[in-house]
């Protein structure tokens, strides 16, 4: 994991408002969770640096699928303005693709935001 990764994962624990002793177990977060990683982590996590793990990896998901959000929207606005010629019986025009993309990036988006602050609030011991 690159140094930059690790400045981004504290950085956001810290903007977030994180207590200090949260501060202190992010130092000790030593890679980013791949997907697999996460998937496994989440049916065992049981301790607080574990839970902060999959906050951190969560946050990052919501963050990538924001940008998706985003990237579909002007996507979206440039086809509303100069649509595609409609080619066939199955063509999708291209804003109607655009626009479901964004809901479903939207959806995940918000999930990976509700399990970030899930962790986070396991990894304070704030829910039993």
């Amino acid at each position: 994991m690159s140094i930059n990764h690790r400045f981004l994962a504290l950085s956001l624990l810290l903007i977030l408002g994180i207590s200090d002793g949260m501060a202190e177990q992010a130092s000790n977060i030593s890679i980013v969770l791949t997907k697999k990683q996460a998937r496994a982590l989440e049916a065992t996590a049981a301790t607080p640096q574990e839970h902060l793990s999959l906050s951190v990896y969560y946050r990052e998901q919501a963050r990538n699928l924001g940008e998706k959000v985003r990237y579909h929207e002007e996507m979206a606005a440039m086809y509303r303005k100069n649509p595609l010629p409609f080619d066939g019986k199955m063509a999708v025009p291209m804003q109607r693709h655009c626009e479901d993309s964004i809901s479903d990036f939207s959806k995940q988006e918000e999930r990976a935001t509700i399990l970030a602050a899930f962790h986070e609030e396991k990894a304070l011991g704030a829910r039993p």
